[in-house]
């Protein structure tokens, strides 16, 4: 069987269990083992972008905390409030709801 066949079989089996940062330590694993172009040949077949693998190989390199083992995502990640993004969004609602409508309806 071709490496990147055994590679694939593996990565469809693991997967469903692996959150993002496990499934880039995988795909570094595997292109450390392979060596030189193991990289482009995980990124082939687990259909990973080649940033992530890089990424998944310095994580490996580095020691990390055990607060990094904790967080998947980096602080701050993820959409931002729609009040931080729109300014005016308050303002507009505000202005939708008539005064006169505000409290007891009676």
């Amino acid at each position: 069987m071709k490496k990147e066949t055994v590679i694939q079989k593996k990565f469809m089996q693991l997967q469903p269990f692996l959150n993002e940062k496990q499934i880039r330590l995988y795909a570094a694993t595997e292109s450390v083992a392979i060596g030189y172009g193991g990289i482009s040949i995980v990124a082939r077949s687990t259909g990973l972008s080649r940033k992530a693998i890089t990424k998944g190989c310095k994580e490996l390199k580095l020691s990390l905390t055990k607060e990094d083992n904790i967080r998947i995502r980096s602080k701050g990640a993820g959409r931002k409030k729609l009040s931080v993004v729109n300014l005016k969004l308050k303002k507009s609602l505000e202005h939708l709801i008539a005064p006169a409508t505000r409290g007891d309806p009676e």
